[in-house]
């Protein structure tokens, strides 16, 4: 199978932004600084070459941190940035992600947190990602070591294992604010939504959970940090189950309260006040609710007194690579065994 893969192409975006927002200062949360995500990539790299990768491209940015981990392979990958002018803002993600897909990229690696994910889902199309997590507030992305990122992004890339046992496309809340003047704003969440009590965006980051009026989820597993911990803590939604949840949160007495780490050491109790089921295609409206909707934990847009939020859930998402299931099927089909060496090749006693 090999030769037909020669020139394969895998881009890389590798967000310098993630993994520094203000969660690290209220809370417990690491901080990935760009020396450490130019070794992520490095060993990312290695396992793309272990696969037979030969082709990279990947967004610039001002730190260069795939220009600096790719100094490791001269002579053995032909990589090359994407022609594009990097600004700092999250539309670059978008930027670089649809330059990806046009030419013809046969996977995706993102280097990120849950909001990165979600603007690189907005222009990915049809190319699998394999989402590597650069923090430890995310739902999404994996926090998994580089190597085997890489080689589950080769194996995908050369199409070594089935693509939709091991790169399904994901669940996505569709949303959309209509206002009294007839005019709209559409977006997408990987993870939740939630309409906050706030009257401007400010600091992009939630970390308050008492702030929240309404949160809707695609997933909410045990083990999460962040919004959707709330609903794993209640009652859990797997990537692959059908449905969402949605939830209405209020501090007063009633309904339901759950204790849930909304953000790296610190555990909040967040009250419940009603919750169901969000069907999948389903229209859900909620009006006479003004604040900010959040998306994927970062908030992203006002919502006026008079304004109707519509939220449906569908399968329209990114194909999300499962790393390890990607690495066991290709196991079971034999893609890591070597023929057996009539010599010694030196093996350590």
């Amino acid at each position: 199978m090999g030769g037909r893969f020669i020139g394969t192409i895998v881009g890389i975006i590798a967000n310098p932004q993630s993994g520094k927002d203000i969660r690290r200062v209220i809370g417990a949360a690491s901080v990935v600084d760009n020396n450490e995500k130019v070794s992520i990539t490095r060993r990312i790299l290695g396992g793309l070459v272990s696969e037979g990768v030969s082709r990279v491209l990947y967004m610039p940015d001002h730190f260069d941190i795939v220009g600096r981990a790719l100094e490791h392979f001269r002579g053995t990958l032909d990589a090359a940035p994407i022609a594009m002018t990097f600004t700092g803002r999250q539309g670059d993600s978008a930027v670089a992600a649809r330059a990806v897909s046009d030419a013809g990229a046969a996977c995706a690696i993102v280097l990120g947190g849950d909001g990165t994910n979600r603007i690189v889902a907005t222009a990915i199309g049809d190319v699998p990602v394999v989402a590597v997590s650069t923090g430890t507030n995310n739902a999404l992305p994996t926090w998994i070591d580089g190597t085997t990122a890489g080689i589950a992004a080769g194996l995908i890339a050369r199409r070594r294992v089935d693509l939709d046992t091991c790169a399904p496309h994901t669940k996505r809340l569709d949303l959309t604010i209509a206002r009294p003047d007839g005019s709209e704003t559409a977006d997408i969440a990987l993870v939740d939504a939630a309409i906050i009590r706030a009257r401007f965006v400010g600091a992009r980051a939630v970390w308050d959970a008492r702030a929240l009026d309404w949160l809707f989820l695609a997933r909410g597993e045990p083990g999460a940090i962040g919004l959707s911990a709330i609903g794993a803590h209640l009652e859990p939604i797997g990537p692959d189950d059908d449905d969402g949840l949605w939830l209405t949160i209020s501090d007063e007495p009633g309904g339901e309260c759950v204790r849930a780490p909304i953000v790296p050491g610190i555990v909040e109790t967040v009250c419940v006040s009603s919750h169901g089921h969000l069907a999948p295609d389903t229209r859900f409206d909620v009006r006479d609710c003004p604040g900010v909707l959040a998306l994927d934990g970062e908030r992203e847009h006002e919502i006026g007194p008079h304004d109707i939020v519509t939220v449906r859930l569908s399968r329209k998402g990114p194909r999300l690579v499962k790393i390890r299931e990607t690495i066991a099927s290709a196991a079971r089909r034999g893609a890591f065994r070597v023929p057996a060496q009539t010599e010694s090749t030196g093996a350590r006693q």
